[in-house]
């Protein structure tokens, strides 16, 4: 005979309920349950607490009792306000908690608690807790002392800072240490200059008049010594040519005496005639001067910089722009060539970069080297702020403009 519906519902149903735990296993769990939670937060020195949706404290372990000296009965029920002796710490404190509650996932605060006059700086983890409908009924919390991890990060950040500050005392010692070893070599270039212009140019100058006098009697008294003798004048004059180049490297006359635009024409003039490139130029009109010596640092940049360009770059074009904007004068040398490598670049003394960021940093200023136009060759740019330092004044008429294609 087959069983009936109650009877199989029986056959099913009984062996499930044969498994459920007796009411003494239970509460064996439960105990044991209880135990582990009473292990976990009576033997940590972290606070363990739990508050309701106002704050208040429903449990806390024994941490937080020996922080505040006081027993579990003190404390629970206690808000904020009333167990925080500082009123700030614990609104900040309070803006965390409705934070956690508002937003109904777990978040981390670091937050500081003062206690007998000792602030204690905490990392707080904060979760919310919910009933059973899924509504949020407050907090539950752990929060870890770090006052010593934090005095110690403190401490490292005054040592490095105190090093920073070292090294940029060092630093700026060398800088200015470079800066005035090149006010000196640049002085005794002046002087050098002077003197190759005052006495070799006075000798050359008379062993040209004193050759070409000798000249004029010798068709009549020894005619097969007249080639030798304009050969020897020829010589002189080269010498004169050769004189006026070394005295123009040492100390750019142009620039003395008519300021950097005028020198800069020039030099790009005689570049041209070394090299066969024919550079672009672009000198604003009405141009805001500059000093002497902020002057001649931008002329050496430039002048640096071409040689360079002459060396390395391979180049088929080159760019030189002299501009001032509100923020001041602005040089740029750039060319199409192959460029600078990367690795070459992060050596600050490749290519004299370093020597010319010294020559323009005298000045406030800054300078960059970069790929130039569609990655292409090198691009060199020179800032020089419209400060005290840089000298800045009206420039002479002398100082005229000349645009050209600034285009690369």
């Amino acid at each position: 005979m087959l069983p009936s519906a109650s009877s199989l519902a029986l056959i099913i149903v009984h062996p499930a309920m044969m498994d459920r735990p007796r009411p003494a296993d239970a509460e064996d769990a439960l105990r044991d349950s209880n135990a582990l939670l009473r292990a976990v937060t009576e033997g940590t020195d972290d606070w363990v607490y739990v508050k309701d949706r106002d704050g208040r404290l429903l449990l806390v372990n024994p941490a937080i009792c020996k922080a505040f000296g006081k027993p579990s009965e003190d404390l629970i029920g206690k808000t904020l306000a009333e167990y925080v002796p500082n009123p700030e710490e614990a609104e900040a404190i309070r803006n965390n908690d409705t934070r956690v509650m508002e937003s109904r996932c777990a978040q981390r605060f670091e937050q500081t608690i003062t206690i007998d006059g000792a602030a204690r700086t905490q990392l707080a983890t904060k979760t919310p807790r919910f009933d059973a409908a899924g509504n949020v009924i407050g907090l539950i919390g752990i929060s870890t002392d770090i006052t010593d991890r934090k005095k110690a990060e403190q401490a490292l950040e005054m040592t490095n800072e105190a090093l920073a500050a070292t090294v940029a005392e060092k630093t700026a010692g060398l800088t200015e240490l470079t800066q005035h070893l090149m006010r000196i070599a640049e002085d005794e270039k002046a002087k050098l200059a002077a003197e190759l212009h005052d006495e070799l140019g006075s000798l050359v100058t008379a062993i040209v008049l004193d050759a070409e006098l000798v000249l004029k009697d010798l068709p009549a008294t020894s005619p097969k010594l007249v080639e030798r003798q304009k050969e020897i004048i020829e010589l002189a004059r080269r010498a004169a040519q050769l004189k006026r180049r070394i005295i123009e490297g040492l100390r750019p006359l142009l620039l003395e005496q008519f300021g950097l635009v005028p020198a800069l024409r020039d030099h790009l003039r005689q570049w041209k005639a070394t090299t066969g490139i024919a550079p672009r130029e672009y000198f604003r009109e009405d141009l805001v001067g500059l000093d002497r010596d902020a002057a001649l640092a931008l002329y050496r940049v430039a002048q640096e910089s071409l040689t360079n360009i002459a060396r390395h770059a391979r180049a088929k074009h080159v760019l030189v722009k002299l501009d001032q904007t509100p923020a001041g004068i602005v040089l740029v040398i750039e060319d199409d060539g192959i460029g600078i490598a990367r690795e070459t670049l992060q050596r600050p003394t490749s290519h004299g970069i370093f020597g010319m960021r010294q020559r323009i940093a005298g000045f406030s200023g800054t300078l960059t080297v970069e790929p130039g136009a569609k990655g292409k060759g090198t691009r060199i740019t020179v800032h020089l702020p419209p400060d005290r330092e840089t000298g800045m004044q009206r420039t002479s008429s002398s100082e005229t403009a000349v645009r050209g294609n600034a285009g690369m």
